[in-house]
């Protein structure tokens, strides 16, 4: 009986000692991750760096369109050493004429190698005067981290990539695309329609993302754009509005624009376009008898809030 028992305890002691090593694994990993997303989350610009990586990229564009020469800053401050990856898109008159993205060992080096491949990418031949060198706005998106995307199942894609907020990564061994995230929005794309474009775009198979070779993530940007010499801070493609310039004066103008609106699209026999798609042009023949009864009543609101 005493051998027996003796071999119990044994037992029990090696098993508590597994499953405190276990658990001391398990706390080093959970330590591990938890530095990784508080780095993440630490890491910001303020308005002025944001301001100076765009005076960067506005130079290289100049200094590149002009000279076919790299612009060069010599001595990186402190603040921009960082290897984030950074995407620079090129707008021309709201058009996105060039986009790509870069990584280097800082932010600076990256905005400018960034902003050359977004020359290349398509902006060089649509830059044709100084007046159109003038009117372009720059939007830059600074990856705050990645995150894998083990499960492929589309549903469980659908789930998980948040549309027009995060962007897209796909690695192939040494090859790699990306994906800022306003392009779902712009082009209304859903998950896999995103995931096949960017395959297509990059000469991979249109399906690439399914391969078991093919790694890819999603990732949180800080996107901002350069706009008249002004930084506006942007999420989901649109602009931010900052609560402390909300006011009751803004929140009216903003009911009265929308009665302006519906008054503006009804057509001469009364009824309304249901569905207009901008990034096809294309109208909708369907219809929904909620969204008829919801257009009556807020034409019924907007009487008693006007007296109009």
């Amino acid at each position: 009986v005493y051998k027996k028992d003796n071999n119990i305890y044994s037992k029990r002691k090696n098993n508590q000692l597994i499953l405190t090593l276990l658990i001391f694994v398990i706390i080093i990993i959970l330590f591990i991750h938890s530095k990784e997303k508080t780095k993440n989350k630490e890491f910001e610009l303020t308005s002025n760096n944001k301001k100076y990586l765009t005076d960067i990229s506005k130079n290289t564009v100049k200094q590149y369109l002009a000279t076919k020469t790299k612009y060069n800053i010599e001595n990186i401050p402190q603040t921009f050493l960082f290897n984030n990856t950074i995407i620079v898109t090129l707008y021309l008159n709201g058009e996105i004429i060039g986009s790509s993205s870069a990584k280097t060992s800082n932010l600076i080096d990256s905005v400018i190698d960034a902003t050359i491949n977004s020359i290349k990418d398509g902006g060089y031949n649509k830059i044709k005067t100084d007046s159109d060198l003038n009117k372009i706005d720059i939007s830059l998106i600074v990856i705050k981290g990645f995150i894998e995307l083990y499960d492929k199942d589309v549903v469980s894609l659908s789930q998980n990539i948040n549309l027009g907020v995060e962007g897209i990564f796909i690695q192939q061994n040494d090859k790699y695309a990306i994906f800022p995230p306003q392009i779902a929005i712009q082009e209304n794309w859903d998950e896999i329609q995103m995931l096949q474009n960017l395959c297509f775009r990059n000469n991979f198979s249109m399906n690439c993302w399914k391969n078991n070779s093919t790694k890819l993530y999603k990732y949180e940007p800080i996107s901002f754009i350069s706009r008249q010499n002004k930084i506006i801070n942007v999420y989901r493609t649109i602009p931010l509005i900052e609560q402390s310039s909300i006011t009751k004066n803004k929140i009216y103008d903003s009911v009265i624009e929308a009665a302006n609106w519906q008054l503006r699209m009804q057509k001469s026999d009364g009824s309304y376009e249901y569905y207009f798609n901008p990034s096809n042009g294309y109208y909708s023949q369907e219809d929904n008898l909620i969204r008829q009864a919801l257009a009556a009543y807020s034409m019924a609101r907007l009487y008693g809030f006007t007296k109009n």
